[in-house]
């Protein structure tokens, strides 16, 4: 998600951090603005909250995730992605 938020933003995630707290702070960050439909529309924001959803669940849980749990996962996320027929 982070990879795709740099790039809708056509900016990279600044790596200039110090540690891991600071990193996560960053990432945070990133997640409310690319979650936020004021930055993109609603439809990115939706993409976005799909994604970080799907990969901020309980370690343990995702670990137990088969390849068709992932494969829909992505699935879905194609689906989202998938620009809308022009009206």
């Amino acid at each position: 998600m982070m990879v795709l938020s740099e790039i809708a933003e056509w900016r990279l995630f600044n790596r200039a951090f110090q540690g891991e707290e600071e990193l996560l702070k960053k990432k945070m960050e990133r997640k409310q603005l690319v979650t936020n439909p004021d930055w993109k529309g609603a439809p990115t924001a939706e993409i976005f909250k799909y994604g970080f959803g799907f990969l901020e669940k309980d370690h343990h849980k995702l670990e137990r995730y088969s390849r068709w749990d992932v494969k829909r996962f992505y699935d879905t996320l194609c689906e989202l992605l998938t620009p809308s027929p022009a009206q």
